[in-house]
């Protein structure tokens, strides 16, 4: 996994409280070890956003996007849809 991920997947696990290095991201669910609400989600998707956003390097390993902020929302909605917690 390159750094950029594990930056974000530790990020993910801040925000519930979550210790990232207790959890297997390679097993089928693992994102079923914690749980956010809607509104975590949205805040956290809004960090990744800006993150990408201001990381060229990041937005280059991560994404096909330029500096497109539609593209970025893009790319961060779909990142989402695989590596997300469950909602609670």
């Amino acid at each position: 996994m390159n750094k950029y991920m594990v930056e974000i997947l530790k990020e993910m696990c801040k925000r519930v409280g979550g210790n990232y290095d207790r959890i297997v991201f390679s097993e089928n669910e693992w994102w079923r070890v914690y749980s956010w609400t809607e509104e975590e989600e949205a805040d956290f998707k809004v960090w990744f956003e800006e993150y990408l956003y201001n990381n060229t390097r990041a937005r280059k390993e991560l994404t096909t996007c330029g500096k497109s902020k539609k593209c970025i929302k893009q790319a961060v909605s779909e990142f989402l849809l695989q590596y997300s917690w469950r909602y609670r």
